[in-house]
């Protein structure tokens, strides 16, 4: 299956099963188009992230200053081992999207890595 959906430009995204008196078998197939260290700017997370932005409240109940998150997608963190990859809108603790390079495996990060991503971001802009 993956092999057929690579040459169509797609790759699986979710597999669920359902059975009980029928048996379900769902495949949710998302289009590929890389950008910057392997993002796949076509995701669900990148084009969020790209069509909305984000603003993380870090300050706590009181604090409603916000912390806006401006670093391109793509923009390597955490000595490069990481690259930010956009924002998952349905979680509520981990938001922030990553791959880690060394293995193209999706990790979740907390809001708390804003300030380390944007901080990445400028420095590879000088």
């Amino acid at each position: 299956m993956r092999d057929i959906l690579a040459k169509h430009g797609l790759e699986v995204g979710k597999v669920s099963t359902g059975h009980g008196e029928w048996f379900e078998f769902k495949v949710t197939a998302v289009a590929i188009s890389l950008g910057d260290n392997g993002v796949n700017l076509s995701s669900k997370e990148a084009t969020y992230y790209s069509k909305f932005g984000y603003t993380a409240y870090l300050g706590g109940d009181n604090d409603f200053t916000g912390t806006q998150l401006t670093a391109p997608l793509g923009t390597l963190f955490y000595d490069g081992n990481y690259a930010f990859a956009g924002i998952d809108s349905k979680k509520k603790k981990n938001t922030i999207v990553a791959i880690r390079i060394a293995d193209g495996k999706t990790v979740l990060f907390p809001e708390s890595v804003i300030p380390t991503i944007n901080h990445s971001a400028e420095q590879a802009g000088k």
